[in-house]
């Protein structure tokens, strides 16, 4: 576990809510930021004495909130091979950056149940284990003003479909579900027929790869003004590799969100620069912090960091139709001979 990457960082009079987006936007986000602050108040809004953070966002409270306003630089291991798409990522540099400024039909609340909170959807009803209907929100609109309607919905399923862009997007949708099987009802309303019963189709639909894009949509290619979504944040520039800087979206349809007035993604080659750069006041967050720069974190005034844990997994699969998994008993005992505790160190290493 010595290799075991700390997950955040953050002084210790802000925390997540605050900071972030003001609330928790975007899930996803507030997993991949953990959590962040500075003590410059030229940088980032001025916030008062709270609670310390905890990978649940906090519970509302009567106190007053924090001032919005001020830039949030936030430190990330990436590379040339960055991109940003609203649907698809790579890496960890790409969530971050998918998650300003999109959004999926459900979101998991911080239990990681699945709700409409920072979501696009008003309901997804079950009318059947394999048909659902999605009911949009009144009122969403994209960056460039435009409301969100079933089209939309419709040519985001499909392109998460297309086996041309699986990058990691879209792979919990592809196995059940063909295009076909998407009908508008009206402006508002979408049904799904799958191929399949399935039962934690809610679950698909929380995923940050399982956003809402504009019918005609396509990942940067050069050109900011394409890059619309419903998220927070819409971008406004984007220099691969190195930096990029998302604006307010203007219509965003949270009322009094997001608080700051832009975010800057700002890329590193290595963890030890992403760390001398934090320290130095270049960034005011950053996240996977290496586990032998903790100490030197922790004590430096004004600072700590956070072990967030994820929602990831790693499963044991057995092939049941083959033998000798078709045995329950043989199935049994694989279960039973697994050192869990080490299973689980190995999954967190894979964070």
């Amino acid at each position: 576990m010595a290799n075991d990457p700390i997950q955040g960082w953050m002084p210790g009079r802000y925390n997540r809510r605050q900071l972030i987006l003001g609330s928790t936007a975007a899930a996803t986000m507030a997993a991949a930021l953990a959590a962040c602050g500075s003590d410059d108040e030229s940088t980032t809004p001025a916030g008062s004495d709270a609670a310390p953070a905890s990978d649940a966002a906090p519970a509302a409270t009567d106190a007053a909130p924090a001032a919005s306003g001020g830039v949030l630089r936030v430190g990330t291991l990436g590379g040339a091979n960055d991109l940003l798409d609203g649907q698809h990522i790579i890496s960890k540099a790409d969530i971050i950056r998918q998650a300003t400024g999109w959004e999926p039909l459900m979101s998991f609340s911080p239990e990681y149940v699945p709700e409409y909170t920072h979501a696009v959807a008003k309901d997804v009803t079950a009318n059947a284990a394999d048909n659902y209907t999605v009911t949009l929100k009144d009122g969403v609109k994209f960056s460039n003003g435009n409301p969100v309607t079933a089209d939309d919905v419709i040519y985001s399923f499909t392109r998460a479909l297309d086996p041309d862009l699986a990058l990691f997007g879209g792979g919990g949708l592809r196995p059940i579900l063909e295009a076909t099987g998407l009908k508008k009802i009206d402006d508002q309303t979408v049904e799904v027929q799958l191929k399949q019963p399935v039962s934690t189709f809610k679950e698909t639909l929380c995923a940050y790869t399982m956003a809402i894009v504009p019918v005609g949509y396509e990942r940067f290619a050069g050109d900011v003004t394409n890059q619309i979504g419903t998220g927070p944040y819409m971008l406004s520039e984007f220099e691969i590799g190195k930096k990029s800087v998302h604006v307010k979206n203007p219509f965003y349809w949270d009322e009094g969100k997001p608080s700051f007035d832009s975010v800057e993604i700002i890329d590193f080659a290595d963890a030890d620069a992403l760390v001398n750069a934090l320290l130095a006041d270049q960034i005011d967050c950053a996240q996977d912090i290496p586990a032998a720069s903790v100490e030197t974190i922790n004590g430096t005034d004004g600072y700590k960091t956070l072990n967030a844990g994820g929602g990831g997994w790693l499963t044991m699969v057995m092939a049941v139709d083959q033998e000798p998994f078709t045995d329950v008993r043989v199935r049994q005992a694989m279960r039973l001979i697994v050192d869990r505790v080490a299973f689980i160190c190995l999954s967190y290493s894979y964070q």
